[in-house]
This record gives C-alpha cells, sequence and structure tokens, in this order.
C-alpha cells in the first residue's frame, strides 16, 4: 500500500514539473518576443548618424547582454544544484524521512534544527 501511495506522490510531484516547465517556457519565449520587439522599435526609430542616439543602442544593448548571461549563469547553477538533491535522494534509497544512515527522524521537534536537542512540551 504504501508503494502506491509514494507513485502517486511521485506521478503527482511529475506532473507539476511538466506544467511547471510550461509555463516557465511560455513565459521565456514571451518575454524574448518582447524584448526583441523592443530592440527592434529601438533600431528603426534611432537615427545611427548621431553619436547619442549610437551610445543609447550600445548600452540597452550591453545591459541586456549582461542581464542575459547573469541569468544564463544562475539558470545553469540551480540546475546543478537540482541534479545533485536528486542524486542525494536516489543515493539515499528515495524514501523520504530516512536518511543513509537508515535511522528514522525523531518524532518530536527539534530545538532550532540541533539534531540532539528535542523540544519537550508539557
Amino acid at each position: 500500500m504504501e508503494s502506491n501511495e509514494l507513485a502517486e506522490i511521485r506521478a503527482e510531484a511529475l506532473a507539476r514539473i511538466v506544467r511547471s516547465e510550461r509555463w516557465f517556457k511560455a513565459a521565456f519565449f514571451g518575454g524574448a518576443i518582447f524584448e526583441l520587439a523592443f530592440l527592434a522599435a529601438l533600431l528603426l526609430t534611432a537615427d545611427l548618424s548621431n553619436r547619442l542616439d549610437r551610445l543609447v543602442l550600445i548600452g540597452a544593448v550591453g545591459s541586456y547582454s549582461l542581464v542575459l548571461l547573469g541569468l544564463v549563469a544562475v539558470a545553469a547553477y540551480l540546475n546543478r544544484s537540482v541534479l545533485r538533491v536528486l542524486q542525494a535522494i536516489e543515493a539515499g534509497g528515495g524514501v523520504m524521512g530516512t536518511p543513509r544512515t537508515g535511522r528514522s527522524f525523531p518524532e518530536e521537534p527539534l530545538a532550532h534544527g540541533h539534531p540532539d536537542r528535542v523540544v519537550s512540551h508539557p
């Protein structure tokens, strides 16, 4: 019975991941289209013979490219972190609440997250 519940939890988590990924892709491509429209409008309205317009164009493209590179770096870091967490879960047997040592977590809440101090209730 427990394996069926675990399978249902996994299926629900995977469904949420897929939905989240679809929303992320929609938002990403929507943002990319908006930024391309902004850049096209900037290029069409800029007087490239004017030095100030060229400076604004270079500044806008430069700042957006730096922000884009930063977002790519954060995404790569998060992806690596999530993969490490998944790897740790796989190594631990995949059962939540049971660490790799096989010891179960205490039933009572811990004091400030310290594993040796248990909060006692009167």
